[in-house]
């Protein structure tokens, strides 16, 4: 966790997280978690757990819910749990500093398909 004031309206904080292989130390990356072709399949499904988030339709704009652009994806700045893995966005990243920070939960069991063989659970 980050925080800091420059002058201006209001300070900026910001979260970020990093994950450990607890056997070596070495930093995970999403490479390390999912299988290769990842990529596509996460954005997909962070994208419809957000649209279910903010009770948005399928073919709703993302921008509906306040995002800057008609689009989001996962990013590197996720925290692993037991149950699954959080996407957490800081402000002024996808939305406006008056929305906040937001997170994408997304449980294990719908990355079953992506997650690679030695993975976490």
């Amino acid at each position: 966790s980050f925080g800091m004031f420059t002058g201006g309206a209001h300070p900026v904080h910001y979260e970020t997280y990093f994950n450990f292989d607890s056997k070596t130390g070495d930093t995970l990356g999403l490479s390390d978690i999912f299988k290769p072709g990842f990529e596509k399949p996460l954005q997909t499904l962070v994208v419809n757990k957000f649209r279910k988030n903010q009770n948005l339709k399928p073919d709703q704009p993302l921008t509906d819910a306040g995002l800057f652009d008609d689009s989001l994806s996962y990013n590197n700045n996720f925290l692993l749990t037991k149950e699954g893995i959080t996407f957490h966005y800081n402000i002024y990243e996808i939305w406006s500093y008056a929305q906040g920070t937001t997170e994408v939960f997304i449980p294990y069991s719908d990355l079953k398909g992506i997650l690679r063989e030695n993975g976490l659970y």
